[in-house]
């Protein structure tokens, strides 16, 4: 499958990660790691996290408080946030 981030997600991301890098070097980057983990999750198994909201899925990004909003169109992932 594609995989599609909206804008603001990757926004979202970013500003994440600058304000873990604040508190810590390298959590930042620990963060982006992380939430890319989730995304190739999401990409082996698509149907495997549940719908939260209408055709909303959720994964949770491991050792972070975030998860990876998305849904699935046709043959792609849009990863909303």
């Amino acid at each position: 499958m594609r995989i599609e981030h909206h804008p603001e997600a990757y926004l979202e991301l970013i500003e994440a990660s600058s304000f873990y890098e604040q508190r810590s070097e390298g959590l930042g980057e620990a963060l982006i790691e992380a939430v890319e983990a989730a995304v190739l999750r999401i990409r082996d198994d698509p149907l495997l996290f549940p719908v939260t909201y209408r055709d909303r899925r959720r994964c949770p990004v491991n050792r972070f408080p975030y998860s990876v909003f998305y849904r699935l169109i046709g043959d792609t992932i849009r990863v909303l946030g």
